[in-house]
C-alpha cells in the first residue's frame, strides 16, 4: 500500500507582518554628490561633467566612482569631484550644444569616455573646452581604472578653480 507523505500546512501570516518590498527611489543625484563631507570648503570642490557613449556607460560609471575616490588621495589637500552632468552622446550630438549644457551646470572639466564617438567630434568638443578655458581629458575605457590615468587627470584638477 502507498503511503501518502505528511501534509504541510502553509505557515499562516498575519496581516500585520506582511513586508511590503521597497518601492524604487526617486533617480538619486550622483553617488559623487552624497558623499562631500558636511563643511568641505568650496576651494576643494571641481565641478565635472561626463560625457560617454552608450557602449562606454558602464566604463563611465566605473572611471567617475574611481577617479573620485583617488582624488581624495593624490594630493595633500583631498580634492573632491562634483558630477554635475552625465550626459550620453551619439553620432548626432553637437559639440557645442554640448558645451553649453556643461557650461551651465558651472563645471570646471569635462571628461569623457567615447569610444566609438567620431573622432572629429572629439576634437571639436576638445577645441571647444579649449575656447572656453575648461578642461577637456578624453579617455579610453581600458585606461579608465589606471592609477597614471587618474594621477594625469588629478594633477590638472588641482589646477581647476574650485566651486564658486
Amino acid at each position: 500500500p502507498k503511503t501518502e507523505p505528511p501534509k504541510i500546512a502553509a505557515p499562516k501570516i498575519e496581516p500585520s507582518k506582511v513586508v511590503e518590498p521597497p518601492k524604487p527611489a526617486a533617480p538619486a543625484a550622483p553617488a559623487v554628490v552624497a558623499e562631500l563631507p558636511a563643511g568641505t570648503p568650496k576651494d576643494q570642490i571641481r565641478r565635472v561633467a561626463y560625457v560617454h557613449t552608450r557602449a562606454c556607460a558602464e566604463a563611465k560609471s566605473g572611471f567617475a566612482a574611481f577617479l573620485s575616490s583617488a582624488a581624495r588621495t593624490i594630493s595633500k589637500k583631498p580634492l573632491f569631484l562634483r558630477e554635475v552632468l552625465s550626459h550620453e552622446v551619439a553620432n548626432s550630438s553637437d559639440p557645442n550644444a554640448l558645451l553649453e549644457k556643461v557650461k551651465q551646470q558651472k563645471a570646471v572639466a569635462i571628461l569623457a569616455v567615447v569610444e566609438g564617438w567620431p573622432p572629429a567630434k572629439v576634437d571639436e568638443l576638445s577645441e571647444a573646452c579649449e575656447r572656453a578655458g575648461l578642461l577637456f581629458r578624453s579617455v579610453a575605457s581600458a585606461d579608465a581604472q589606471k592609477k597614471s590615468t587618474a594621477v594625469d587627470i588629478i594633477v590638472d584638477m588641482m589646477l581647476l578653480s574650485g566651486e564658486a
